[in-house]
């Protein structure tokens, strides 16, 4: 596993919609769902308000062929994933991480963890 990209492991999870109701591909919402989770977003709203204020940049890295999905489309499609296989791949990608990390260093800032942005997250559906 040790240097594959996440959208290459995502894309071999078996899709969960029939092909006449997909619009956005699913490692793009995927992708979305991680990073939005990652950076502490509020719920599917949350990262949908998130994924649009940033649009131009996310579509430097996803395809997004019919702009940002809606909260309702992210929860109907991670509803639908088999958790033991999404599971699986996110478990190959983060221990694929620790080997590609291994012996170097990694700086963590506490800022966040210490509540020193609370006042920009309680305007945004972020936390960062």
């Amino acid at each position: 596993m040790l240097g594959r990209d996440l959208r290459e492991l995502l894309g071999e999870l078996p899709e969960p919609r029939v092909q006449r109701t997909r619009r956005h591909r699913l490692t793009d919402i995927l992708l979305l769902v991680l990073m939005g989770t990652i950076l502490g977003c509020k719920g599917w709203d949350g990262i949908v308000l998130w994924a649009e204020e940033w649009e131009p940049e996310l579509r430097t890295i996803l395809e997004l062929p019919s702009g940002i999905p809606s909260a309702d489309t992210l929860r109907r499609v991670m509803s639908a994933l088999d958790p033991k296989e999404f599971g699986a791949v996110f478990v190959a990608w983060t221990q694929a991480l620790c080997e590609s990390m291994a012996g170097k260093l990694v700086s963590i800032d506490g800022k966040t963890v210490r509540g020193a942005s609370r006042e920009r997250a309680a305007k945004t559906p972020c936390i960062w």
